[in-house]
């Protein structure tokens, strides 16, 4: 599956790749509970954001931020939040 993602989302593979090869440091590991198996990809993007602060985020946050425009409307369209 991991061959899928990296090929299908080449910009959110290369960001698992830079997680797994960045050495954060103990300090960072406990502040995001990465030890965990419920670290998800916030905790794990955070921590990554701190430990290897040249890591380039640009593409993924520019595609985040365009499913959060289209996503967003529909949230309250289908009733999950009142207006």
């Amino acid at each position: 599956m991991d061959s899928c993602v990296g090929y299908k989302y080449p910009t959110y593979g290369l960001l698992w790749q830079a997680f797994y090869r960045a050495d954060i440091e103990r300090k960072i590991r406990d502040e995001y509970l990465l030890d965990k198996s419920g670290a998800g990809w916030y905790k794990i993007r955070n921590a990554l954001k701190k430990a290897a602060p040249q890591t380039g985020f640009a593409p993924f946050e520019t595609t985040y931020a365009a499913l959060a425009a289209k996503l967003e409307p529909l949230v309250y369209e289908y009733g999950f939040l009142k207006e």
